[in-house]
């Protein structure tokens, strides 16, 4: 099972998984470890977000498929989550 968000560290997935928990009482989270994009052998930090018994998104935390996949949206969407920047990092 592939995932669909990426994100550099477990606070963020974390703040990110209770904020869609939080927004429906019907909405909760499993956290869990799923493979990574890049490194098929090796089961990362997850969580998967389910709406009643369907799965909408799966979560993990990965630097490196964060760098590459979608990165910019979980950004804003944490800033608008936490009222913060994002952190801006160069290569």
């Amino acid at each position: 099972m592939r995932a669909t968000k990426y994100f550099k560290n477990s606070t963020d997935m974390t703040a990110y998984a209770e904020f869609f928990c939080n927004t429906h009482k019907d909405r909760w989270l499993i956290r869990t470890t799923l493979r990574c994009d890049h490194v098929l052998n090796e089961n990362r930090k997850a969580i998967i977000l389910a709406n009643k018994e369907t799965m909408v998104q799966r979560l993990i935390v990965c630097k490196v498929c964060n760098k590459h996949g979608n990165s910019y949206e979980t950004d804003l969407t944490l800033k608008a989550i936490n009222n913060v920047e994002p952190k801006n990092e160069t290569l």
